[in-house]
């Protein structure tokens, strides 16, 4: 489980994860989920693929028939990574619990065809500290930008002083520069 996540806004997070994704694609399975408030719909995701996170959590919860089956009919396609659309209403993002998240991302290692689960992540996330300690690695990307380095100081601080310090020892810092007129990670 891969974890992509920034307290800042506006350092093309998902551009990262979705790229990501693709590089991991070309040698494994991979899926991709959006829990972001405001994932960009139809601009990254086909209108064609009629279910959404939302509905794969309620199959979830349900603990019926098979999980992996349900998922390959919901997923859609990317060049090389499958996704499920991400919930389209915020309200109902924020409804979901950190125990309901966990148990989903559980059974999606455990019970579907994919090596790789990356979940781009937003601030609306319940239990989003307890998410980012469950992944393997969270990639953060920041901006050289005073403000941005003191945002990103604040959250640091944030997890020391909760008791998420895990988080911290598992996490890839990627800089978001610009040259040539041009974006570099």
């Amino acid at each position: 489980i891969l974890g992509v996540y920034s307290p800042l806004g506006g350092c093309l997070q998902t551009c990262f994860a979705l790229t990501l994704a693709q590089i991991l694609g070309r040698e494994k399975s991979v899926l991709y989920l959006n829990l972001e408030e405001y994932a960009g719909g139809e601009h990254y995701f086909s209108k064609e693929q009629e279910q959404n996170l939302g509905d794969l959590l309620y199959y979830s919860k349900q603990e019926t028939g098979n999980l992996g089956l349900r998922i390959s009919m919901m997923t859609g396609q990317i060049g090389n990574m499958d996704y499920i659309r991400p919930i389209p209403v915020v309200q109902d993002l924020q409804a979901v619990t950190a125990e309901e998240w966990l148990q989903l991302f559980e059974q999606i290692v455990e019970k579907s065809i994919y090596e790789v689960l990356i979940l781009d992540l937003g601030d609306s996330v319940n239990g989003l500290f307890s998410i980012l300690e469950k992944c393997d690695s969270v990639h953060t990307l920041s901006i050289e930008e005073p403000a941005a380095k003191a945002k990103l100081q604040q959250y640091t601080e944030n997890l020391l002083r909760t008791g998420h310090e895990k988080i911290l020892e598992h996490t890839v810092q990627k800089v978001v520069r610009s040259r040539n007129g041009g974006t570099v990670i």
